[in-house]
């Protein structure tokens, strides 16, 4: 078992770590256009943008610019509706791969452990070849955070929401379809994709 999730989708986490790069990057913010800056700089903005300022004060006396911290960060990134929409899609392409490769016929069987506030069991068979719907099969339509596991031959989930704040698993392996009455089996139970149930009848 891993130690190490493959990927990880937690917004608030996303947002901070991104929040403190933006300050690394651009420790200054010009009160005047909101604009984010490096200390190299600082000259250049007053020079191109704000002339009049420049012809009489230097970058660090002209009171234009306020240091760039992590909360101030964290808002912007936050209200930034792109930022999270190219996370998503980051994570979507990297399951996608890891689906193609794993399983291209698409066909899944998800068990589920300590689901919701009552902690129920259960599981299911569906099929997916499309990431977005992967994940839509058995995860709960709300907000969540999960981290995807890569262990040998299936796909752990550990899954936190309002219902679940402590953490539900959810384990996906990959299985096969009878072509007769579309039942999911394990592979090695179909002979020539058939079921041991219609192979009796």
């Amino acid at each position: 078992m891993s130690d190490q999730p493959y990927i990880t989708w937690d917004t608030c986490q996303l947002a901070m770590d991104r929040a403190k790069e933006l300050v690394t990057e651009t420790p200054w913010k010009c009160r005047l256009c909101d604009d984010l800056l490096g200390h190299d700089e600082l000259r250049k903005h007053l020079d191109e943008f704000h002339p009049g300022v420049s012809a009489i004060a230097t970058p660090d006396m002209c009171g234009i610019f306020k240091p760039y911290d992590e909360d101030d960060a964290f808002s912007d990134v936050c209200q930034d509706s792109d930022q999270y929409e190219w996370w998503w899609e980051d994570v979507i392409n990297d399951l996608q791969e890891v689906m193609d490769e794993m399983n291209p016929n698409g066909h899944w069987h998800a068990q589920g452990l300590k689901i919701g506030w009552r902690n129920l069991n259960g599981h299911k068979g569906f099929t997916a070849t499309d990431a977005q719907k992967f994940l839509q099969a058995f995860l709960p339509d709300c907000e969540y955070t999960f981290s995807m596991y890569r262990e040998d031959g299936q796909l752990r989930f550990r899954v936190s929401h309002h219902d679940s704040p402590t953490g539900e698993s959810y384990i996906i392996r990959p299985t096969a379809c009878c072509v007769v009455c579309g039942a999911y089996a394990d592979p090695k139970d179909l002979t020539e994709e058939v079921c041991p149930d219609c192979l009796e009848d």
